[in-house]
């Protein structure tokens, strides 16, 4: 049932009981910062905020620091619900000869990882020598062989390079 409300600067603004169909079309949040509140549930211990407030999904563009050779990339897509984002990428290396450490920058948002922290999943990698990435900023990511050891891009070498990861921003 809709009923409206007039509002003390004279706008009618309806109000709902029951469910709410939309047939055709989009529900548009047109104010920065609104969304859809979950706050009708009693909260949990520790619960800092019940709105989801922030939706988006695209493409990013990973870039190679300090790589002499080229890095291609296949596709990085991403996805954010709130301030958690799955980002992932396929890139393939050519195998340029350089002793830097592995780093990639451009990730869709900035982490809130401090250095060291939170990291992700390599879902493949050709040459089978990496098992997984961390931040070293809320920007660079770099990655680990299996021993635990900073991987150079001399040991990557000539490689198809695809990564999953899920982390927090602001």
């Amino acid at each position: 049932m809709l009923k409206t409300v007039s509002t003390a600067n004279g706008l009618v603004s309806p109000t709902f009981s029951g469910d709410v169909t939309l047939s055709t079309g989009n529900l548009v949040i047109g104010t920065s910062g609104k969304g859809i509140d979950f706050s009708i549930n009693p909260a949990a211990p520790g619960v800092t905020s019940e709105l989801l407030a922030d939706y988006e999904e695209g493409t990013w563009t990973p870039a190679a620091v300090g790589y002499d050779g080229v890095m291609t990339v296949n596709g990085a897509t991403y996805t954010k619900v709130g301030n958690l984002v799955k980002a992932s990428a396929s890139v393939t290396y050519d195998g340029t000869v350089d002793a830097s450490t592995v780093n990639i920058i451009g990730l869709p948002f900035a982490t809130t990882a401090a250095a060291n922290g939170d990291g992700g999943a390599i879902t493949f990698c050709t040459n089978g020598t990496l098992k997984y990435a961390d931040f070293s900023s809320t920007t660079n990511l770099r990655f680990y062989d299996t021993l635990g050891a900073l991987v150079t891009y001399t040991t990557l070498g000539a490689a198809n390079l695809q990564f999953v990861l899920v982390y927090s921003t602001t």
